[in-house]
Parts: structure tokens; sequence; C-alpha cells
């Protein structure tokens, strides 16, 4: 879906992201990302995903500390 509803550089948003793996997917086609999740565990194991991603802010980095 995000491949044939979004261009390269649009914005895909997950408003519940659990692992990642929208955004995960949304990275490898080209498309920025914004993703919301409720549950810390699940949100430390999105930005062990996306650990290195030009898309990440710091945010992510404290998680992972």
């Amino acid at each position: 879906m995000i491949r044939f509803l979004t261009e390269e550089n649009h914005i895909v948003w997950d408003p519940f992201a659990g692992s990642g793996v929208t955004a995960a997917v949304a990275e490898r086609l080209g498309r920025r990302w914004i993703i919301n999740e409720r549950s810390l565990t699940y949100l430390q194991g999105a930005a062990l995903r996306f650990h290195g991603s030009p898309y990440l802010n710091t945010y992510f980095d404290r998680l992972t500390a």
C-alpha cells in the first residue's frame, strides 16, 4: 500500500507502530515516517530496528541507551 499510495519523500504516519515494520518499509521505499507507540517496550524495539537511520531524532537514541 505504501508503494502505491505515496511517492518518494512523502511522509507515512503509523499511529500504532508496534515494532516499527510499517516505518521500516516506508524507509526502504524512500519515504519519511512518523510513528507513535504507547508501549515503551515496543517503542524500544522500534528504536533498535532503526538505529543509524537518518530519520531518527535524539529521542530514539535515548531509548536505546
